[in-house]
Formats: C-alpha cells, structure tokens, sequence
C-alpha cells in the first residue's frame, strides 16, 4: 500500500509527551501541541531555540495566556496566536477560513464547516504538496468534545499522525516513535461531527 508523507525524516520529528499533574495528563492542550509540531516542521531552525517544548508556548505567552484545561473552550489560551504567526509570516486557516485574529478563530470553531470527504481530500492534498495539515475530530459530546492531531501521512486506509499522549477514543495503533501513530480513515469518519475541522499553517513568505 503506498503511502504519502511530508519530506522530513521521522528521525528528524521532536516528539514529546504530555506533561502531566499527579500523574494524570493535562488535557485541552492538542491544539496548542499541533502548534508545536508545525512550528517545528515550518520554521525548524527557530523552533529548536525558542519552542523546546509545547509548554514553552505558555510560559512565554507566545500564543497567549495560560488558562486551565475547564476553559480551553474560550480559546483565550490562542488569544496571541494569529498576531504571533503572522510575524513570523505563517497563515493560519480552519476549514479554509484564515485566522487572523482571535474573532477570527472564534467565528471559524463555531461556523465553519466541512463535510468529511472534502475534508480528507484538503488533507490528502497538503501531504502531497509538502504542507502542514492537522484533523480536529470529536471525541464526545456530539463534536464539543474534539481532538486536533499533526497529520504526517496517509495511504488509502489511514493517517498517520503526531500526538503527545495516547487518545484511548481514537483506536489508533502506535508505530516505530513514540507519539507517531496510525489512525484509520474509518474511525476519522465515524468520529466526523459538524464541528470536525482541518488545520492548515503555509509559509506565507514563500508564496
């Protein structure tokens, strides 16, 4: 079965796990460590010195300020995030609409929508040309509880993504590296809600 992914080395990826409290993961923090991840992939000389680690992006406020894992569904925590991507000449869009502030992220969590085959062909065509993609799919509560995960690859039956801890719900199967997973198309489509979502960060200063 081929398989299509983006031109870094998996060797290469700075994988890291979910910080946790008393020994239980912190949760409401996978968009955040998407961010890390593309940062990583997009500007990855930058990223080494000034990301080391997701939890860098809140103790510097780079994306803004931190909140407690019950309030990550204000999106207070990405209050900076647009103005900071932007400075660095990344575009920020969810289902195709651009971030550019924090309105912006707002109006895109709550209105935009995208049915799961446009979905999987925006992912498939940002693998194949080299650009990054996350897919943000439910969890529970009809889609109000959601998971965004970096995806890395795909072939016909599956994804394959980055995490920072091991989502039971999504009945993905670890691979080589740690937090590199497989996570088939059928449990992406079961999972899709209205609320299911693509993330998509480009180099503006390439266009």
């Amino acid at each position: 079965m081929v398989m299509y992914s983006l031109s870094r080395p998996i060797s290469d990826v700075p994988f890291v796990a979910r910080e946790s409290a008393r020994g239980v993961v912190v949760g409401n923090k996978c968009g955040r460590d998407f961010l890390y991840y593309a940062l990583h992939f997009l500007r990855p000389t930058e990223s080494a010195v000034m990301v080391q680690s997701p939890c860098t992006l809140e103790t510097r406020a780079m994306f803004g300020p931190p909140v407690p894992s019950w309030l990550a569904w204000t999106m207070i925590q990405f209050w900076r995030a647009p103005r900071y991507l932007r400075s660095i000449d990344l575009r920020w869009t969810i289902n195709g609409v651009q971030i550019k502030s924090y309105w912006s992220l707002v109006r895109a969590i709550v209105t935009a929508r995208l049915s799961y085959d446009d979905a999987m062909a925006l992912v498939e065509s940002r693998i194949q040309a080299n650009q990054v993609v996350g897919i943000d799919i439910s969890l529970g509560w009809g889609g109000l509880l959601d998971h965004v995960v970096f995806v890395y690859g795909y072939d016909a039956e599956s994804l394959y993504v980055f995490d920072t801890h091991r989502v039971a719900a999504l009945e993905y199967e670890p691979l080589i590296e740690s937090y590199y997973f497989r996570l088939p198309k059928t449990i992406v489509k079961q999972r899709w809600t209205r609320f299911g979502r693509v993330w998509t960060l480009d180099d503006a200063s390439a266009q």
